[in-house]
């Protein structure tokens, strides 16, 4: 009576039946809340992506650096783990959908076919095939679950950890306008348009000077910037303001030839410049001549049309081009234009790009038409006496530079061209790249003057604006760089489209549940579930009875057309829930052949080839440990190389193909690494019951009571382990951290700017010895000069610290150096290079003189003054400094306060011409001095610096871009004042030179009562210091120490430049010469992150070890067919005592005697069924002659047809121990 009571629990018919149990999994409450988790993932993603859109990004910063690591490590880590536990879910519903599918096609009013029930073993197959084999079967229920766990494996939990990565954004922000500047009154820009604008636009066109701020070569825009304070770095911004440019209409000029080198030229609109002279008219002069005639005349001009055109000429000008013919006696080659200038403004919305205030061409938008600005605003009058004759028209005292026209002659002479030289000519020639004869062309001309009128409009506008006391703010945005997290929208999109189509997926596979109701009454996960099943169905027990020797396909041959049927207790006449077997083809019915049912005769009952699934294989196993292998070398390799090379080449610089080779590529590796383990685990699960079957250890709890199936393989960790499974438990770790591994892996590789350096083959031009031709160039440079000396040296320091104009190449503020050729590679313009070269530069050594006081007569210094040596002999023992007398001639003295400088060498005399240079030129002379000056007479207080110049010369290792420009140079030899020269000459060349230029010239002025410059040397001082006050006579004598360090430098500059741009003043390289150099390259580079590649070796290393040990000894081949779905399972059972008996779940709980008797324990082997028969199944232990795994592992135990392998086979088992009976 009580095991009666006891196996009426599963399946007792009761007033409300309770039939139509699921797996929770399977109903709406999960279901429902798994949609609403892709929905709420859907939501944050695109909040972050529709955040990152507006903003630019996340967690922006305004460095890269100063990302947190909270922010780094949540970026590279979050969507992985998120992405990973939402897949852990769905591997739990996706398994109760497949092992339930059996169960609802049984369930069926007419029940199912094996074929489509009972033989289903869809939680064992490869997860990829799920959805196609369902669909052939049309198990829908199966099809949308395996697609979801498609879905989510291969696309979603590897694309979620790429919809993240780190970059620079563009943030924008809306702020408030202001125009600081305006121009000055019209009158007071004619004082202002001067010299010095010519000299910037000399700058622009020969020294790289850089356009003013809010300029470009065709326009500027009136300045306007944020009017409050903004924080971060400015990319760019955009506001309102006014555009300002000028604009020529030139045309080719009607030219007569008068009689050798004159010409008339005339412009079809009345005015007729006549009797020009526009070619050199002799080949002894120049073969070029070019000419820019003004309407308006000055005494700098030689030409102007106002002497022959009248006042509707005025905005003309007449640009000649001129080249006689050797040999010729007639005109010259002549061409000419004439253009009209017209100057013009538009209000604008514009864009303007830092560094540097540069406007963006694409965002100027016209706010109104343009119009014609009006003298009043801006004097274009002043401005066409300026670039027509080089001078202002107003005389007022200026510092020296802008007091004469420029020097062009170093400029233009190598195009050919004769002296004069108009100073338009040369900005003109100077901002293009043409031969002179590109000139004859009209439209060149006149397309060239064009662009210089411009580049020149837009310096003098600038040098016209005062700052503005009235501002009236507008609206302008600001955009400001910020570094942070950016969300790929691609990914993103992609990633939401995968989440929704697994979240309508989802609901219609709740419909579809919902629609294929069961009839049981609770879970079937264990075999003791099964056998409460079928214990009342002995149709189903017969049929399966013998069968247990079969194989799968097999048993599925013979009765995978039998229908069954699931029938519940309400609806039997039994009172029970059971499976039966309704409908048996006539094929099962007559029984399988002895082929096909394994068996060759009597005698081989027992015997079969025991199954061995293709991935517990152990040529599998190897393929798999290698592949890991692999995976671990790679990791390995590109961490190795990571390290030696600092940083992995990038695949792509497209965000979304780098996100997709870098974090797509490993992810989907661990994705296909995590269904492998899982597979083992599941057959492990489903075998390990067998393996205590086999070991004498076959309580109920430990086998056909045990529920590994009911749950994700890699979930039965508990389970595992309270049972003492050792190896399961450790094997549900493993495909545990599977997980792990894809969250490492997607997280392995990170990319970053860094610098690489290669090694690079490089040529020296020159080598560390003066040239005596080349020295005498130089010096004859200095000396012999132009009308107003050789000036390149000072126009190149003037631009580089009045307007940032780089230095030339191979040139720092103090030394320059030898330069050298890139010989292996085309030099790349983003790319610095190394080498060691040789520097030189000067030490000036200067020494305070103190301040020297006299009366009337100019002071008198001793030359050997702070010197240990005597000077050479035939050398003046002192100094009188002549330029400071007050009895001059050649200028009127002032009256009242005045001041004098001084900048020469001391020796007597200025007459360089006949001295030339000698020994005496070594020191050079700086002084101030002020006196209160009347009828020549007065107190001179005068301070005084004396310089004794040395050469400085080092080795220094130098980086330089592609054009030569010294990014950083370091001394990497101890200083040096020798260097070789030629013995010809008894005096340091250069340093003598310069001296001795500065003596020729410098000493043309002397007191004055203004505080202009009248001297180059002292319109540096004045430049480099920023500040006048040395040069004002109602200051103070200035203090000499405080000069010492202004002095010096200025003179290490001019040496280093002189030096710079006469090279040849070093001799040659010898051929063949080389030397080795390196080439940096900043490159974005990836990087392996130290964290991620250890976490993911571990666990790479774990799986190689685990594979050795699980293919090794943990898998035992002995069973003839897997037990991965019912029908195997109840033809392991079906010819059991065990089936017919067994009472229902709860039995065996503990290994103890219960009212006086022993838990049963069980066992798999050969046993004597109900029928009386042998059998291979699973019974009482006390009833079954367990099979020896170990004498299986040979393969097939059964016997063939022939009679010398059945001889052979009954010998074997004749000579074994009882228990290998049969086996």
């Amino acid at each position: 009576m009580a095991r009666w009571r006891r196996s009426r629990r599963v399946g007792d018919a009761s007033p409300s039946c309770g039939h139509g149990w699921k797996p929770s999994t399977m109903k709406a409450p999960v279901l429902i809340s798994f949609v609403i988790s892709s929905v709420i993932i859907i939501v944050l993603l695109e909040v972050l992506a529709q955040r990152s859109q507006k903003f630019g990004g996340l967690s922006l910063v305004d460095d890269a650096d100063d990302i947190p690591s909270a922010v780094n490590l949540t970026y590279l880590y979050l969507p992985t783990i998120i992405a990973v536990l939402y897949s852990l879910v769905w591997n739990w519903i996706d398994l109760d959908i497949k092992r339930m599918q059996p169960w609802t096609e049984v369930s069926k009013p007419d029940g199912a076919t094996g074929r489509k029930s009972v033989f289903l073993d869809y939680p064992v197959d490869f997860v990829a095939f799920v959805p196609f084999k369902a669909a052939k079967q049309r198990h829908w229920a199966v099809f949308y679950s395996g697609t979801v766990m498609v879905i989510i494996f291969w696309m979603i939990t590897p694309l979620q950890s790429s919809c993240l990565g780190t970059g620079p954004v563009l943030m924008n922000k809306t702020v408030a306008m202001s125009a600081p500047s305006v121009f000055m009154d019209s009158l007071t820009q004619a004082t202002y348009m001067d010299q010095s604008v010519m000299n910037s636009g000399y700058g622009m066109a020969w020294l790289e000077r850089p356009y003013p701020a809010f300029t470009t070569s065709d326009y500027t825009l009136m300045p306007f910037q944020p009017g409050e304070p903004v924080e971060g770095n400015i990319a760019n911004f955009t506001g309102t303001t006014t555009k300002y440019w000028t604009d020529l209409k030139c045309w080719p000029a009607e030219v007569e030839w008068v009689a050798g080198g004159t010409y008339n030229f005339i412009n079809g609109m009345g005015c007729n410049a006549s009797s020009i002279v526009a070619s050199p008219g002799s080949p002894t002069i120049s073969d070029y001549q070019m000419l820019y005639v003004g309407y308006q005349d000055s005494a700098w001009g030689e030409v102007a049309l106002s002497w022959t055109c009248s006042k509707e000429a005025f905005n003309q000008f007449l640009g000649t081009w001129g080249h006689w013919e050797h040999g010729s006696s007639g005109p010259a080659n002549m061409t000419a234009v004439f253009c009209e200038t017209s100057y013009y403004k538009q209000n604008v919305s514009a864009m303007v790009q830092m560094p540097g205030y540069v406007p963006v061409d694409e965002q100027i938008t016209a706010l109104s038409p343009p119009e014609v600005l009006p003298v009043t605003e801006f004097n274009s009058s002043a401005f066409e006496y300026l670039v027509a004759n080089g001078m202002s028209s107003v005389e007022v005292p200026r510092d020296h530079p802008f007091t004469h026209l420029l020097d062009l002659d170093t400029r233009l002479d190598p195009f050919g061209l004769s002296y004069p030289f108009w100073p338009m000519v040369g900005v003109m020639m100077g901002l293009h790249n043409y031969s002179i004869d590109s000139y004859y062309n009209t439209t060149v001309l006149g397309d060239s003057y064009r662009l210089a009128h411009k580049v020149m409009f837009s310096v003098a506008f600038h040098t016209m604006l005062v700052n503005s006391t009235n501002t009236v703010a507008t609206e302008g945005n600001v955009y400001l760089v910020k570094y942070g997290i950016l969300v790929s929208r691609v990914f993103t999109a992609l990633v939401e489209g995968g989440l929704a189509f697994v979240a309508v997926l989802t609901l219609v596979l709740l419909w579809v549940c919902h629609r294929n109701p069961t009839l049981l009454l609770s879970d079937p996960a264990s075999l003791g579930s099964l056998i409460s099943l079928i214990q009342k169905s002995p149709c189903l027990l017969n049929k399966f009875s013998g069968k247990g020797n079969l194989t799968a396909e097999q048993l599925k041959e013979q009765l995978g057309d039998c229908t069954f049927k699931l029938s519940c207790q309400c609806q039997d006449a039994s009172g029970v829930t059971r499976l039966e077997l309704l409908d048996v083809p006539i094929q099962a019915q007559t029984g399988p052949s002895e082929a096909n049912s394994g068996r060759a005769g009597s005698d081989q009952i027992g015997h079969y080839l025991p199954i061995k699934p293709f991935a517990l294989r152990k040529v599998v196993g190897i393929a798999f440990a290698v592949c890991l292998c692999a995976a671990v070398a790679v990791v390995s390799y590109l961490q190795h190389q990571d390290t030696v090379l600092g940083g992995l080449v990038r695949p792509s610089t497209n965000f979304e193909v780098n996100q997709l080779l870098t974090s797509y590529l490993p992810t989907i590796f661990s994705t296909v690494v995590e269904p492998f383990w899982v597979m083992l685990n599941r057959y492990l699960c489903l075998l390990q019951p067998f393996y205590d079957l086999t070991s004498g250890r076959g309580t109920a709890k430990r086998t056909i009571d045990a529920r590994y199936t009911a749950l994700p393989p890699q979930l039965a960790l508990w389970r595992a382990f309270r049972s003492g499974h050792l190896l399961l438990g450790s094997i549900c770790i493993i495909a545990l951290l599977a997980n792990v591994l894809a969250v490492g892996l997607g997280a392995i590789f990170n990319d970053s700017p860094t610098q690489k350096v290669y090694p690079v083959v490089m040529t020296p031009v020159k080598q560390a010895k003066f040239d005596q031709t080349g020295v005498q160039n130089v010096t004859s440079k200095w000396i012999a000069g132009l009308p107003d000396n050789y000036e390149d040296p000072m126009y190149t320091l003037m631009a580089n610290w009045s307007s940032g104009a780089p230095l030339p190449p191979w040139t720092t503020a103090e030394f320059t150096y030898l330069p050298v050729n890139i010989t292996s590679e085309t030099p790349s313009g983003n790319d610095l290079y190394t080498v060691t070269t040789t520097g030189f530069g000067v030490d000036p050594s200067c020494i305070s003189m103190g301040t020297i006081v006299t009366e009337n007569e100019p002071p008198t210094v001793n030359t050997s003054f702070g010197r240990t040596d005597p000077p050479p002999k035939g050398c003046a023992k002192e100094y009188s400094i002549a330029t400071l007398s007050f009895n001059k001639t050649d200028y009127k003295v002032p009256e009242g306060r005045a001041a004098a400088e001084v900048a020469n060498t001391m020796r007597p005399g200025k007459d360089v011409f006949n001295d030339f240079v000698n020994e005496c030129d070594n020191s050079f002379l700086v002084g101030w001095s002020r006196a209160d000056i009347k009828n020549k007479t007065g107190v001179m207080n005068t301070s005084l610096v004396v310089c004794k110049p040395v050469y400085k010369v080092a080795d220094f290792r130098v980086v330089f871009d592609s054009e030569g420009y010294i990014r950083n140079a370091t001394p990497i030899s101890n200083f040096t004042s020798s260097i070789p020269y030629p013995s010809s000459f008894t005096y340091p060349p250069i340093i003598n030179d310069i001296n001795n230029g500065f003596q020729g010239y410098d000493d043309s002025e002397g007191w004055h009562s203004d505080d202009v410059s009248y001297t180059w040397f002292m319109y540096l001082l004045k430049l480099y210091s920023g500040n006048s006050d040395f040069l004002d006579p109602t200051k103070p004598t200035p203090d000499p120490e405080q000069f010492l360090p202004i002095v010096s430098d200025v003179y290490k500059r001019i040496f280093a430049m002189m030096v710079t741009l006469h090279q040849d003043v070093f001799v040659d390289a010898e051929n063949g010469t080389t030397v080795m150099g390196n080439r940096t390259v900043t490159e974005t580079r990836i990087f392996v992150s130290t964290t991620a590649f250890i976490t993911s070796t571990t666990i790479l290393s774990l799986y190689i070890i685990m594979v050795f040990f699980f293919y090794g000894c943990g898998v035992t081949f002995f069973l003839p067919r897997m037990p991965t779905n019912i029908g195997s399972l109840v033809a392991y059972i079906a010819p059991s005592k065990l089936t017919r008996e067994y009472e229902g779940e709860g039995e065996g709980e503990e290994d103890v005697a219960k009212d006086g008797e022993v838990v049963p324990k069980y066992s798999f082997g050969r046993f004597v069924g109900s029928d009386g028969k042998a059998h291979i199944g699973i019974d009482y232990a006390d009833r079954v002659v367990p099979v020896n795994p170990t004498s299986l592992e040979r393969g097939d135990t059964r016997q063939g047809s022939g009679f010398l392998k059945k001889r052979v086979l009954r010998l074997k088992t004749a000579s074994k121990h009882e228990n290998d009976n049969w086996l």
